[in-house]
């Protein structure tokens, strides 16, 4: 509904009169063109067509993403990061939105290495209701050449979270992340070429244009990763956080992992794709409450 002037505002609202206007934070979630809405609703539709049942999802499909977290070189970048972790949005008073607790931190503070901190490559794997973290080496770079090096652990990092004697899903499903397809939605040689080494599949094959590039809110292991750091967060460092070491913090990382695995539902989270391609339908393309 459309509105002139300010004496109508409370008569505006988007979906519900119930729910009308009011000056507030939007969500964090990424506006989607008309475009890109069509594009995820034509995936859906592909997919489903398909006819994979939520058993086939949970028990024939290896996701994985490539993941950092920074850890802090000093008490100042420590600072900078928690601030960051509080968001936008919080209890303050009208007169002291200057005080500087209540201001928010920089958006790179949680992403980009500063002096003395460390960055730490990961990658989330969700496979048969299990969740792995697997942290590559300090020299490891997502790119062309990274990517097929954590293909090659890929088997075995399976064998170790499903057993030694399982039967190993071979269906890979991504994004279309740097160092796995270009821009344009071919796939990397490199790393199909690794995939084909150690008898993987890629759902789209060679092409994944038929895949929406931005379906984050769509893609299980997403959750994963939500829930792994969620969890990090709250399992504090022995010492001080801009203290702690790489060795520590994969420790800490180890005990996240263990955490989600006991106390997720990380089996039903296997079984959600279909119904999370019903739920980009119903909503015309718009982004899922995930």
């Amino acid at each position: 509904m459309w509105c002139i002037g300010l004496g109508c505002l409370k008569e505006c609202y988007d979906f519900d009169p119930e729910h009308p206007w009011r000056f507030q934070l939007t969500l964090q979630k990424i506006f989607l063109p008309d475009s890109l809405k069509e594009h995820r609703c034509t995936m859906s539709r592909q997919i489903q067509r398909h006819g994979k049942p939520a058993a086939w999802w949970a028990s024939e499909v290896v996701w994985f993403d490539p993941c950092c977290s920074i850890i802090a070189g000093s008490q100042k970048q420590w600072e900078q990061m928690r601030q960051a972790l509080k968001g936008r949005k919080r209890y303050i008073s009208d007169n002291a939105k200057l005080y500087s607790p209540n201001l928010p931190a920089a958006s790179t503070a949680l992403k980009q290495r500063q002096w003395g901190g460390t960055k730490v490559n990961w990658f989330m794997v969700l496979a048969r209701g299990v969740v792995h973290v697997e942290v590559m080496p300090a020299d490891w770079a997502l790119n062309g050449q990274g990517l097929p090096a954590f293909v090659d652990r890929l088997p075995k990092i399976l064998r170790k979270m499903l057993g030694q004697g399982a039967r190993l899903p071979r269906h890979v499903f991504t994004d279309r992340g740097t160092g796995m397809y270009n821009p344009h939605g071919k796939v990397v040689r490199e790393y199909a070429d690794a995939l084909a080494r150690h008898n993987f599949h890629l759902y789209w094959g060679p092409d994944a244009r038929k895949q929406a590039p931005d379906m984050g809110d769509v893609l299980l292991h997403e959750t994963a990763v939500s829930w792994f750091r969620n969890v990090l967060r709250k399992e504090k460092p022995e010492g001080l956080p801009w203290e702690e070491t790489q060795a520590q913090w994969i420790v800490r990382a180890r005990k996240a992992v263990a955490f989600v695995n006991k106390e997720y539902d990380v089996a039903g989270l296997c079984r959600q794709f279909p119904s999370r391609l019903q739920d980009v339908l119903d909503g015309e393309g718009e982004r899922l409450n995930k």
